[in-house]
């Protein structure tokens, strides 16, 4: 009776026609549980940072000092799921960041149509004299159905809300100008061209 080898060797197909020999390739079932065991070689070489940087996935730590122990050159952009905080964490600009937690501010000084870099971001209207932020219809600008953009008037000049043809905003009595210097106000898109408006508003 012949025996069943446990060392593998790499199998070949022969293509007649073009005289051309072809390993045999294998994939993994990923619904099946694996024991790996003894020495592996694989062909390619796959370092922890190729893993660590590659944009398929979350890296996944048990804590933040797991985390910094891992990571010690961090690169913009890296995201991270922290167990201990239940945390999901991305790298921006010298920091770990908390996605969903943070400000992430940005500063205009003129008036402004949104732009998609706006979602999510609490945008600073740093302007002199009044000025307008205008909403686009989703044909101009897609923003997803959800999304929120915050302001705060950081200058003198008051901040009004307008709409391109065709969109609504809904508000509070049909306030659409933020009240006071350092007030705040958030834009959040309830339909494809319908925006809610709340915060410290006037008419």
């Amino acid at each position: 009776m012949s025996t069943i080898s446990a060392v593998g060797k790499v199998g070949y197909i022969y293509d007649q026609p073009n005289d051309t020999w072809h390993p045999v390739a294998g994939y993994a079932n990923t619904t099946e549980t694996y024991t790996w065991s003894g020495p592996h070689t694989f062909s390619n070489t796959v370092n922890f940072d190729s893993v660590l940087n590659a944009k398929a996935g979350i890296n996944n730590f048990a804590t933040q000092l797991a985390r910094d122990v891992a990571i010690t050159s961090p690169i913009n952009g890296i995201v991270v799921f922290v167990r201990d905080s239940n945390q999901i964490q991305y790298y921006h600009n010298g920091a770990w960041r908390v996605y969903g937690d943070n400000a992430n501010l940005v500063t205009k000084t003129t008036a402004h149509v949104l732009e998609l870099v706006d979602a999510g971001k609490t945008v600073q209207m740093n302007v002199s004299t009044s000025h307008t932020v205008t909403i686009p219809t989703n044909d101009e600008v897609s923003f997803s159905i959800g999304t929120q953009i915050a302001f705060i008037q950081i200058g003198p000049g008051q901040t009004s809300f307008a709409s391109a043809l065709g969109v609504e905003i809904l508000s509070k009595n049909s306030n659409k100008k933020i009240s006071a210097r350092y007030s705040p106000a958030t834009l959040i898109k309830r339909d494809t061209n319908t925006w809610i408006l709340i915060g410290d508003l006037t008419a």
